[in-house]
């Protein structure tokens, strides 16, 4: 008995300090969170060559929020591609394998889009980690778009010269 009576606060004590690495301590804008400020621009560029369906691109990053265990994290709202997609550092590789933190957004665990992976209710959710609510993605949408950062990437093109010679022979078949 006296050895359960022991053991009972560091169980309690334990499990709290479990919940409260959990929850989030910190929230920094993106353009001044140490890692994050760096790679911004890089890996949005990187993401639009890839996945980009329009010419102008606008994206709002959340803040990047820091857990207690150490653990960061950021929400970007794609609004050309209706998408959001979870940042995490240190995700990303480049075509040898190499760690490059401007492929974190193209290798995100989560490319959450509007159209395929947003549900009504709770319920609807079930047991995915692929889906999310309506109320989710309007609360993350908004929260991203009222305390988050804007950026805006021109889609580039890959060969000027092709394009150019593309553009050279319209004008020419008309």
């Amino acid at each position: 008995m006296k050895t359960s009576m022991r053991v009972l606060p560091m169980v309690l004590l334990t499990g709290a300090l479990c919940f409260a690495q959990d929850r989030v301590v910190s929230r920094t804008s993106i353009r001044q969170h140490p890692h994050y400020a760096r790679y911004v621009l890089p890996a949005l560029e990187r993401i639009v060559a890839q996945s980009g369906i329009k010419r102008r691109n606008h994206f709002y990053a959340c803040k990047v929020e820091a857990f207690g265990n150490g653990y960061d994290h950021a929400w970007v709202y794609w609004k050309e591609n209706r998408a959001i997609v979870l940042w995490e550092p240190l995700r990303g590789h480049n075509a040898r394998g190499d760690a490059d933190q401007t492929y974190d957004l193209v290798h995100s665990r989560r490319y959450l889009r509007q159209d395929k992976d947003v549900v009504p209710t709770l319920n609807d959710v079930g047991g995915s980690s692929f889906l999310v609510t309506r109320q989710w993605w309007r609360e993350t949408v908004q929260d991203c778009v009222q305390n988050g950062d804007r950026f805006v990437i021109d889609k580039r093109v890959r060969n000027r010269r092709r394009a150019q010679s593309n553009k050279a022979l319209q004008l020419t078949a008309r």
